[in-house]
């Protein structure tokens, strides 16, 4: 009780702890942890699943290079997908943009299984089906993608154009909702936002900080949202409040001071839980955790 320990320097600072308080070493019920200690269990249980099941993938693939994809995901119990035809510059999105994945399909031959390769949606077997030499594309190739890509500019260019028609004439003195109707637009009024709030279905309220700077009545300019465009009118505004912020001054500060302190608490103890286990002075033994019971 009382003692004080040396510097300690976390991410955050440097500290100095002081014992104010023993408690003796007790174990928890087991009706209190259950609840922390599942989640992370089932998770490292599915992760060691997909682990074993990519290691019998790849024991089989090695085994015999005449086993075809079909083969593998009916001995697996496995799901097989086609991706459109791809080159090397595209993102490959199936696949969660995975570069490793990306980079085994062009050194594969065709039908050529290739080990697991794990991806942030899990493992994938890659086969590659056909290989095409690089060509210039022919119309039935491209066309459902440049109709696709023409639709879209054209959608944008027809939204900017709505977006700055309705900003000017609301800055003529129109009644928004009016105008806003008139170009075949729906108007909406979204409850009041702070700096850190959102317009649901909208934008942010970073995104609108100019509506900050604005007056009641006040029309921003048009803003960009990728293929949509925002035309807004504060509608009212609510100064800060001085006598309510005094009033929860001490209440703030103490909230403050409280999350500051649990940061600081946790650096503390991520530093202590590192150098202990460096200096082998800490121990963790799972395997304890299965003498807790079943966590059904």
């Amino acid at each position: 009780m009382g003692s004080t320990s040396d510097l300690i320097r976390t991410q955050i600072g440097i500290y100095i702890i002081k014992v104010l308080e023993k408690e003796t070493a007790h174990t928890k019920p087991f009706d209190e942890v259950k609840e922390s200690l599942r989640m992370p269990i089932l998770l490292s249980e599915a992760d060691k699943l997909a682990s074993d099941t990519a290691d019998q993938l790849s024991a089989a693939i090695r085994h015999s290079n005449k086993i075809s994809l079909d083969d593998l995901a009916k001995q697996y119990h496995l799901t097989v997908g086609e991706t459109r035809p791809i080159s090397s510059t595209d993102p490959l999105l199936e696949l969660a943009n995975s570069q490793e994945a990306k980079n085994a399909i062009f050194l594969l031959r065709i039908g050529e299984l290739n080990p697991p390769v794990r991806t942030d949606r899990g493992y994938v077997v890659l086969s590659v089906k056909s290989i095409q030499p690089a060509h210039q594309g022919s119309v039935e190739e491209v066309r459902d993608r440049v109709i696709a890509d023409l639709k879209r500019e054209k959608s944008a260019e027809m939204a900017k154009g709505k977006a700055v028609e309705l900003a000017r004439r609301v800055k003529a003195n129109e009644k928004f909702d009016a105008a806003a109707r008139a170009l075949g637009l729906e108007p909406k009024t979204s409850d009041p936002i702070a700096h850190d709030g959102s317009i649901a279905g909208a934008a942010s309220g970073k995104q609108v900080g100019a509506a900050f700077n604005l007056k009641a009545g006040d029309v921003a300019a048009p803003l960009s949202l990728g293929q949509n465009w925002l035309v807004y009118r504060v509608a009212e505004k609510t100064e800060v409040n001085t006598a309510d912020f005094d009033k929860q001054k001490k209440q703030l500060t103490e909230e403050l001071l409280q999350s500051k302190r649990s940061l600081a608490f946790e650096a503390f103890r991520t530093a202590l839980d590192t150098r202990l286990k460096q200096e082998g002075k800490l121990k963790l033994m799972p395997e304890k955790l299965k003498g807790f019971g079943t966590l059904g």
